[in-house]
């Protein structure tokens, strides 16, 4: 029994130091571990120098049984990359790597673009939060992304642009690129159009400050909803516009015809200037406003011309505040109502009088071709009323012209 426990005893003071040793390597020698940044990667050589936060670096071998990885998946040395994060378990006498996991190191940065070199594929971005200009090399797998432009090239990118860029901070790699423009929005009148230099100049409702802007190929420019040119803009239009502030090139302009609607009535028409005068209901004060081939002109609900328009017409006109141009011109004969009997017929004058119900008012009206005569359903002529008879008349109150005459 005494023996057993002799042996028993023995095997767990064996097993005890068995788990102290440290592991041993392939080769000889324990397993160690290091973390930090590669410095330097020779593919020839099969070699990966880290570069530990604290001390010296280390140069490990990379051979045929490392196991390589790369941001989770398996990789090989050549993939690896200058700067990356990395952690390494590695035999202490050969230095030879058992595994190696890196990761990319990357920084976020926000920034606008300050310039872009094309030959040397670099960009450099001010810091939005401060400090010094950041240079950034661009190459094929860089992911560049410009607001609609995805994916977008080095040559899109403009001086002036919002930058969100993550880049590896020891070799100053941009591996994304985020670009868009940084956009002030503004709403006011066209005061000027330059077409042959590319500017137009807007009148800001708030401020009342002018603003000059560029427009040019890549500005989206509207007019009345219709993709146009600036040569298509006119002084006075109402501008909606989105613009870089840096380069005061615009990226979106939205125009239209600013439009003021007056109700009243027509006082004249010249058809020589092509214009009409409105007398208006609130003021009583009178508009000129003129009229041209893309004006809307309707009477009674019908397409007419200039000429068919009579005084005293109601009118609802919609026009340009600034050139007095009318976009629309709707008339309507204006229209009075009186109900009672009839007083007196002069079918060879076209006269008829009417005696009002509640005022005992005797109204003298004209019927002519246009009136519109009906006892129920049926069309009747002047010659067919009879004094006494009862109706309702709606007349024009300033030609006292009967429009509509339904006998009862």
């Amino acid at each position: 029994m005494r023996q057993l426990i002799k042996i028993l005893t023995s095997l767990v003071l064996m097993f005890g130091l068995l788990i102290s040793v440290a592991p041993v390597a392939a080769g000889g020698g324990s397993v160690r571990a290091i973390s930090g940044t590669i410095s330097a990667i020779d593919v020839n050589a099969k070699t990966v120098t880290i570069a530990p936060k604290a001390g010296s670096s280390l140069t490990v071998t990379v051979a045929i049984t490392t196991i390589v990885k790369r941001n989770g998946s398996k990789s090989t040395l050549d993939k690896l990359q200058i700067g990356d994060k990395v952690e390494a378990n590695y035999g202490n006498l050969t230095k030879v790597a058992m595994k190696i996991e890196a990761r990319t190191n990357q920084i976020v940065a926000k920034g606008s673009l300050v310039s872009v070199d094309l030959e040397a594929l670099t960009i450099t971005v001010t810091p939005s939060v401060g400090g010094s200009d950041l240079v950034l090399t661009v190459d094929a797998n860089t992911l560049i992304r410009r607001m609609d432009l995805i994916p977008a090239t080095l040559e899109n990118l403009l001086v002036g642009d919002l930058i969100d860029v993550k880049y590896n901070p020891i070799t100053y790699l941009a591996y994304q690129v985020d670009a868009r423009i940084p956009l002030l929005g503004l709403k006011g009148s066209l005061s000027l159009v330059e077409a042959d230099k590319g500017a137009i100049s807007i009148t800001q409702d708030v401020s009342g400050l002018e603003v000059v802007l560029s427009v040019d190929t890549t500005t989206l420019l509207t007019r009345e909803g219709q993709t146009a040119t600036i040569a298509a803009l006119v002084v006075g239009d109402r501008i909606e516009a989105k613009y870089n502030p840096l380069t005061m090139l615009a990226y979106k302009v939205a125009a239209w015809i600013p439009q003021v609607q007056i109700t009243g009535s027509l006082k004249s028409v010249d058809a020589t200037t092509s214009s009409l005068t409105i007398t208006q209901d609130i003021t009583g004060t009178e508009i000129t406003v003129s009229v041209d081939t893309v004006t809307v002109l309707k009477r009674m609900g019908v397409t007419v011309a200039l000429a068919d328009l009579q005084v005293g017409d109601r009118i609802i006109a919609k026009y340009n505040p600034l050139t007095n141009l009318a976009s629309l011109i709707d008339a309507r004969i204006p229209q009075l109502e009186v109900k009672g009997t009839i007083q007196a017929i002069n079918a060879t004058a076209g006269e008829l009088t009417v005696k009002q119900y509640t005022t005992s008012t005797l109204v003298t009206l004209q019927v002519d071709s246009s009136t519109i005569i009906r006892r129920g359903s049926r069309k009747i002529a002047l010659s067919a009323l009879r004094v006494g008879n009862r109706l309702e008349v709606k007349y024009n109150p300033l030609t006292l012209i009967a429009l509509r005459i339904d006998v009862k």
